[in-house]
């Protein structure tokens, strides 16, 4: 073990289905700097930021499209330029740039490992590849999104990442879970900050929906071309650990694709993830701690 609890590269075996969801527990707060520069130290084989873009097109590191400066102001970033948002550098309420997440995880990664960067706001998606170009990771970078819109534009662009769309796929719910996507086939709602994206909608364009909201694409079934897309690239459908089971699983890698499940909350939960047939990667919420306890080939 290194001195902060992390596994050391030579001394543990590699826990390949690890993935540290938006950093936690490399810091006090997700997702910060000093949470970015830990994680390059640190050994699973997987690490996850999510992005979010100012009114200026900078992109900066956020799951939420908000955020609340020490002065109690909730701020929405599609809303601030990139020198507004700046100031907050230095205080608990920093939002560091997709920039510093790549430098951190280029200066110390092994080549083992992956940063999945999670797009939350559609239409940027040139500007997250040339990023990623800049630093020399696209091999080493997964792109995961919640909409099936921003993967396309990936393709569009020809990143060579492997993509993961997330989803509220029903294959596991049978022919209830076909009646329930045939009902919002054709739909795009949205609830608050919410978007729910029918399966035949996965292509339509997003417009005002596109910036400031949490998607969800609902389906029975991945449309071929979108199912297509994920298995050339490498890469999968990231799905509730309550969706997955056999029907899913030999129905996603029938068709080429891996399996992410979120979420485990303890080791435990990882170990129980980890050891269902057909799950691929999980996401641990908590990934020091799993890299501190037992280790267990998987």
């Amino acid at each position: 073990m290194t001195e902060d609890g992390t596994q050391a590269a030579t001394d543990e075996p590699f826990l390949e289905k690890l993935l540290s969801h938006r950093l936690r527990g490399y810091d006090n707060h997700e997702q910060s700097r000093a949470a970015l520069e830990r994680m390059s130290k640190a050994r699973a084989a997987y690490y996850e930021i999510d992005t979010r873009v100012s009114r200026d097109g900078g992109i900066f590191i956020r799951h939420n499209p908000t955020f609340v400066d020490g002065a109690g102001t909730v701020h929405t970033i599609n809303k601030l330029t990139s020198a507004e948002i700046a100031q907050f550098d230095g205080t608990d309420r920093e939002l560091p740039t997709l920039d510093v997440a790549l430098a951190c995880f280029k200066r110390q990664a092994t080549a083992r490992q992956r940063l999945c960067i999670d797009i939350k706001d559609a239409g940027f998606e040139r500007a997250h590849l040339a990023a990623v170009r800049a630093h020399g990771l696209e091999e080493q970078v997964v792109f995961l999104a919640r909409a099936p819109q921003v993967l396309l534009a990936l393709e569009a662009e020809g990143a060579r990442s492997a993509m993961v769309l997330s989803c509220l796929l029903l294959t596991a719910l049978g022919p209830a879970g076909k009646r329930i996507a045939g009902f919002l086939s054709g739909r795009v709602l949205k609830h608050r900050q919410t978007v729910v994206i029918g399966e035949g909608r996965f292509d339509a364009p997003l417009g005002d929906l596109a910036i400031g909201y949490q998607h969800t694409l609902i389906a029975g079934a991945l449309p071929p071309r979108l199912a297509d897309l994920l298995a050339r690239s490498g890469g999968g459908v990231a799905v509730s650990r309550f969706l997955v089971g056999r029907r899913l699983t030999d129905a996603c890698h029938k068709a080429g694709l891996k399996v992410w499940a979120y979420a485990a909350h303890t080791p435990g939960d990882f170990e129980t993830l980890a050891a269902m047939p057909g799950v691929d990667v999980v996401f641990s919420e908590d990934a020091p701690a799993v890299l501190a306890g037992p280790i267990v080939q998987l």
